[in-house]
């Protein structure tokens, strides 16, 4: 694994290669149809090279969800660390979460797939980033409720509620409607409700 361990600029664009190949391929059909093979081909390397970066199939896989969700959490972080007031804040990390997940609705529906769970052990890095986000929101949540912009509410359950919505929506998204104005109309909903208020039924 002299590769993974001494990375040079061309055996990272290598390792990346790989993963991206893998998760192309991992989302066009079932875990146990595809094998290293496969991948190699696709990926345009030879089976070993592949060996030299992944120890197995798996762990390629759970590579390729980790990976895939690296960035969430360090730019929701970014967000709720800025100077903006905590309703901004809120406002910028649902529609982020919300595009970001519809945008990798593939990768969701991989990590929920039945070979992620059946790997407890391998999912727990994944399951702990989702506990961050949660927080991260949470967090945001309180400090909106703190400073009287943001209605009294359970800030977990609240966050817990935006992360599986996005999650949910993921498993079904076609691309008919763009993310963003997906993510609009669910953050007009967090914020504003669903019943119409007076003067918006004309």
């Amino acid at each position: 694994m002299s590769a993974a361990s001494h990375p040079t600029p061309r055996g990272e664009a290598k390792h990346d290669l790989i993963l991206a190949t893998a998760e192309q391929v991992f989302a066009s059909r079932p875990y146990h149809e595809v094998t290293m093979d496969d991948i190699a081909e696709r990926a345009h390397v030879g089976k070993g090279t592949l060996y030299q970066y992944f120890e197995s199939k798996e762990d390629l896989f759970f590579a390729v969800i980790d990976t895939g969700f690296e960035g969430v959490e360090r730019s929701l972080a970014a967000i709720a660390s800025s100077s903006d007031d905590p309703a901004t804040k809120f406002g910028r990390m649902v529609t982020y979460f919300v595009v970001d997940t519809l945008r990798k609705s593939h990768l969701v529906r991989i990590a929920h797939s039945a070979e992620a769970h059946a790997h407890a052990k391998r999912m727990e890095s994944f399951l702990e980033l989702r506990a961050r986000v949660v927080q991260l929101f949470a967090d945001v949540i309180t400090e909106g409720m703190e400073a009287g912009v943001l209605r009294e509410v359970v800030p977990g359950l609240l966050a817990r509620s935006i992360l599986g919505a996005a999650g949910s929506m993921a498993f079904d998204f076609d691309g008919a409607e763009s993310p963003e104005r997906i993510a609009e109309d669910c953050y007009d909903v967090l914020a504003h409700g669903i019943l119409l208020r007076q003067g918006e039924a004309e």
